[in-house]
C-alpha cells in the first residue's frame, strides 16, 4: 500500500521497460486485491482496515472476490 501511495510522487519520474511516467502524469493511485470468495469475519475485517488504510493513504482499493 505504501509502495503505490508513494509512487511518483513530489515530481518524481519512474521508468521500466522504456516508458518513464511523471508525477503531473499520475492522476489516481489504485490496488486492485483479488481474493477467494467466502473468507471469514476475521478475514473481512482485516479486508476492511486495508480499504481504509488506503483511503488515508489516497489510495482506492477494490477488492474484488474471485472463486
Amino acid at each position: 500500500m505504501d509502495k503505490v501511495a508513494g509512487f511518483a510522487q513530489n515530481g518524481a519520474s519512474v521508468s521500466h521497460g522504456g516508458t518513464t511516467i511523471t508525477g503531473s502524469q499520475v492522476t489516481g493511485r489504485a490496488l486492485d486485491l483479488a481474493v477467494p470468495r467466502g473468507g471469514t469475519a476475521a478475514q473481512q475485517a482485516a479486508l476492511n482496515n486495508i480499504v481504509q488504510y488506503g483511503a488515508s493513504r489516497g489510495v482506492t482499493v477494490r477488492i474484488i472476490p474471485v472463486r
